[in-house]
C-alpha cells in the first residue's frame, strides 16, 4: 500500500511479539506481492516501505527477545515486583530460581534441577497442586544445604507446607513467612538458625506444626504464638531461649504436643497450661523453671508424656497427676521436689517409667506402686526415702530398673527384686 503502518499494527508489538510477528508477515505480503516476494525482487518496492519493513523486522527481534526473558503471570500479565506475592505458577517458578542459590549457599551441588530450562513440577523437592496449579509444597530435609532462608519465600502465596529441616542453613528466621496465609507445616528443625522466633508467625492462621528445634535461636517465646487456632505441633526444643513460658500458650487449644526443653526458660510453669484439653506430651525437661508443679496439670485427661526433669521445681508432686489415666512416663527427677510420694501415683495403671531420683522425697514408698503392671522403670534413688521396699513390688512382671539406692530405706530386699534392684546394701529377705 502507499503509506505508513496504522495504529493498530503499531500497538500489536507492545501487546505481544507474536502477534506483532503475523502482523508483519501479512503486511510483507501486502508490501511485496505475492510474486514480488517470491521472487525477491525488492528493488522495485518503494525505499519509504522498504525501510520501514526492515525496522519492523528489527523490532520483531527485539521483541522476541524481551519476551523471551519475561516471566508472564498470565496470557499478557508480567510477574508482579520482587516483594509482592507470585500470582502463577510460572511466577512461582521465578521465585523458586531467584531463592535457589541463596539456600544452597556454600554447596553448589544440591538443587541441580532447580533450572529455568526444566519445568517446575520436575524441581526436586516440590510439589505442585490445585487448579490452577500452584507451588504448595517446599521440603527439601537432609539436602545439605548450607544457605540461609530467603525472605523472598513469603512470595510463594499458595505454599502450605515448608520443611527444611537437618540442614545446615545459618541466619535469621525471616519475619516475611509470616505472610504465608495458607502455611500449614513449618519444619526448620536441626540446622544453626539464629536470632529470635518472628512473632509474625502468630498470623499464620492454617499453621498446624511448627518445628524449630535443635537450632540456636534466643530470646523469648513470642505470645503471638498463641493467636494460632489450628497449632497441634509446637516444638522448639535444644536451642538457646530464655524467659518466661508465656501463659498465652494455654490458649492452644488444638495442641497435641508443647516442646521446650533444653533452652534456658525461667519463672513458674504456667497453671494455663493445664487448660490445653488435647495435650498428649509435654517436655519441659532441662531448663531453669522454679515454682511448684501445677495441680492444673491433671487437668489433662490425654496426656502420656511429662519432661519435667533438670529444673530447679519445688514443693510437693501433686496428688492430681494421679487423675492421669492415659499418662505412660513421668519423668521428675532432677528438681527439689519434697514431701511424699502421692499414693494416687498407684492409679495410673498405664504408666511404663516413673523417675523420681535425685529429689528430697520423705516418707515411705507407697505399696500402691505395686499396681502399676505395665512399670518398667522406677527410679527413686538419691532421695530421703524411709521405711522398708514393699513387697508388692515384686509383683511387677514388666519391671526391668528399679533404684532405690541413697535413700535411708532398711528391712531387707524382696527375693523377687534380688535381680532388678540397684538397692542399697540390705540382705535378701528369705
Amino acid at each position: 500500500t502507499g503509506g505508513p503502518p496504522d495504529l493498530e499494527v503499531t500497538l500489536a508489538f507492545l501487546q505481544s511479539p507474536w502477534v506483532f510477528g503475523l502482523r508483519v508477515y501479512k503486511e510483507a505480503i501486502i508490501v511485496l506481492g505475492p510474486e514480488s516476494y517470491r521472487t525477491r525482487n525488492v528493488r522495485r518496492i518503494p525505499v519509504m516501505h522498504r525501510c520501514w519493513f526492515i525496522g519492523m523486522v528489527v523490532a520483531l527481534l527485539v521483541a522476541t527477545a524481551v519476551g523471551g526473558c519475561a516471566t508472564p503471570s498470565g496470557p499478557n500479565e508480567p510477574c508482579p515486583a520482587p516483594n509482592g506475592f507470585s500470582s502463577s505458577l510460572a511466577c512461582d517458578k521465578q521465585v523458586l530460581l531467584d531463592i535457589r542459590d541463596v539456600l544452597r549457599g556454600t554447596n553448589a551441588a544440591v538443587l541441580s534441577s532447580w533450572h529455568s530450562a526444566v519445568p517446575v513440577t520436575q524441581f526436586e523437592g516440590v510439589t505442585v497442586a490445585g487448579s490452577p496449579p500452584r507451588v504448595t509444597r517446599l521440603e527439601l530435609p537432609e539436602h545439605g544445604l548450607a544457605g540461609s532462608i530467603a525472605p523472598a519465600l513469603a512470595r510463594l502465596g499458595e505454599l502450605e507446607w515448608l520443611q527444611l529441616q537437618d540442614n545446615q542453613l545459618t541466619g535469621f528466621i525471616p519475619p516475611q513467612l509470616g505472610q504465608l496465609s495458607q502455611l500449614q507445616i513449618l519444619f526448620l528443625y536441626r540446622n544453626q538458625l539464629t536470632g529470635p522466633i518472628p512473632p509474625e508467625l502468630g498470623q499464620l492462621q492454617q499453621l498446624v506444626g511448627l518445628y524449630f528445634s535443635g537450632n540456636q535461636l534466643t530470646g523469648l517465646i513470642p505470645s503471638e504464638l498463641s493467636q494460632l487456632p489450628n497449632l497441634q505441633l509446637l516444638r522448639v526444643d535444644e536451642n538457646r531461649l530464655t524467659g518466661p513460658i508465656p501463659p498465652q500458650l494455654g490458649q492452644l487449644s488444638q495442641l497435641q504436643i508443647l516442646g521446650l526443653m533444653a533452652n534456658d526458660f525461667t519463672g513458674p510453669i504456667p497453671p494455663q497450661l493445664g487448660q490445653l484439653s488435647q495435650l498428649r506430651q509435654l517436655f519441659l525437661y532441662q531448663n531453669q523453671l522454679s515454682g511448684p508443679i501445677p495441680p492444673e496439670l491433671g487437668q489433662l485427661s490425654q496426656l502420656q508424656e511429662i519432661f519435667l526433669g533438670l529444673n530447679q521445681l519445688t514443693g510437693t508432686i501433686p496428688p492430681e497427676l494421679g487423675q492421669l489415666s492415659q499418662l505412660k512416663l513421668l519423668y521428675l527427677w532432677g528438681n527439689q521436689l519434697t514431701g511424699a510420694i502421692p499414693v494416687e501415683l498407684g492409679q495410673l495403671t498405664l504408666l511404663q517409667e516413673l523417675e523420681l531420683h535425685e529429689n528430697q522425697l520423705t516418707g515411705t514408698i507407697p505399696v500402691e506402686l505395686g499396681q502399676l503392671q505395665q512399670l518398667q522403670n522406677l527410679t527413686l534413688s538419691q532421695n530421703q526415702l524411709t521405711g522398708s521396699i514393699p513387697s508388692e513390688l515384686g509383683q511387677l512382671g514388666q519391671l526391668r530398673l528399679l533404684w532405690l539406692y541413697e535413700n535411708e530405706l532398711t528391712g531387707c530386699i524382696p527375693s523377687t527384686l534380688a535381680n532388678t534392684c540397684n538397692c542399697p546394701p540390705l540382705p535378701i529377705c528369705e
